[in-house]
């Protein structure tokens, strides 16, 4: 039951410590002994010693010197003290300087000194089972506060995600308010797409931004493209490698979202995506659409093509979604064709 403790003896008689060892020899717990208050303290530094038993008067360094330096080195060594009545004044001394478990005073037995040994393994036991349950209980608060944070940041991801498709739904909803009877006629296949642009947004955009490199966005953006576009034609540059933090649902919703939106112009002219990183480090997806304003009908009311209200919506739309982030949407009309470039910085 006491096998993993060890006790300490210190006493300058070097025949008490011979008497003490014979008497104990058969003891459950592990026995050292020191002849000065020196030798123990070369002990304490290389063994665990959960009891010291220690003499009052010593050469050089005495009783109360000694429990001094353990108390502020190992303080949950148990201590015992052998005195005489003529060191009363130690006694006091050290009752008020050191937690002493017990005092035995001379002459004393073995059979006492044996019980009061057992005594204060038994009380060391107890102690490192508190330490122990303690531990326990501050690593169970910890993991307890860990889930706690986990679950508020959840929580608070999936309020803020929330807001956003909250945001960007109104800008869906919001648009053609002011359009009469023939222009919303005119743009009816846009309003059948408001629900698809609403299942997009909801299906991919968080605010959990993940840390990954280039060429590893690179792939993840080629293989998310030609699973929804596999007639796609896309060039991957070769590129300075390095790592970022970027909003992977955001990047899936505005890609599907464009293609969603645009879905006749690529079905007609081919879509063309180039992805690479410029010279100041920024990740760029650019989406061209060639030759897409060609024959595009046009509103006389407000003398907009159909694709200029397209790209309203789609402003509209990406402003709310990209109001705190790392990432930049432009499109870019050049001549007839369509451009869509997106910079993603570090």
């Amino acid at each position: 039951m006491h096998e993993e403790f060890s006790v300490l003896f210190v006493d300058d008689e070097v025949s008490i410590l011979r008497s003490i060892e014979r008497s104990l020899f058969d003891e459950e717990y592990t026995s050292y002994f020191a002849s000065s208050g020196k030798k123990a303290l070369e002990i304490m530094e290389s063994k665990k010693i959960d009891v010291i038993v220690t003499d009052m008067r010593m050469p050089e360094m005495n009783g109360l010197e000694l429990l001094n330096i353990i108390t502020e080195k190992w303080p949950n060594t148990v201590k015992i003290v052998l005195s005489g009545y003529a060191q009363l004044g130690q006694i006091l001394a050290t009752i008020n300087q050191v937690d002493i478990f017990k005092f035995l005073t001379k002459p004393w037995s073995f059979e006492e000194l044996e019980t009061s040994i057992y005594k204060a393994l038994e009380y060391c036991r107890v102690q490192q089972e508190n330490i122990q349950y303690k531990k326990a209980l501050e690593i169970k608060n910890q993991a307890y506060q860990n889930i706690l944070k986990k679950v508020n940041e959840v929580v608070n991801e999936a309020k803020r995600s929330t807001q956003i498709i909250g945001r960007c739904g109104i800008a869906i909803l919001k648009f053609g308010k002011e359009f009469d009877i023939e222009q919303k006629h005119m743009y009816k296949d846009i309003f059948d797409m408001e629900d698809k642009l609403f299942e997009i947004l909801v299906k991919h955009i968080s605010v959990e931004k993940k840390e990954v490199s280039t060429k590893e966005l690179a792939n993840v953006l080629y293989d998310f493209i030609i699973n929804k576009i596999p007639s796609a034609k896309i060039e991957k540059k070769e590129m300075q490698e390095f790592s970022f933090f970027v909003n992977l649902g955001l990047l899936k919703a505005m890609i599907e979202i464009i293609f969603t939106l645009f879905y006749k112009q690529f079905k007609k002219t081919g879509v063309f995506l180039n992805i690479g990183v410029d010279q100041e480090n920024k990740f760029i997806i650019s989406i061209l659409f060639p030759m897409a304003f060609v024959n595009s009908e046009k509103d006389e009311k407000n003398n907009l093509t159909f694709l200029d209200i397209k790209l309203q919506l789609i402003k509209d739309i990406f402003q709310e979604a990209l109001h705190d982030g790392n990432i930049k949407f432009q499109p870019i009309k050049l001549d007839d064709n369509l451009l869509f470039a997106i910079g993603i910085s570090k």
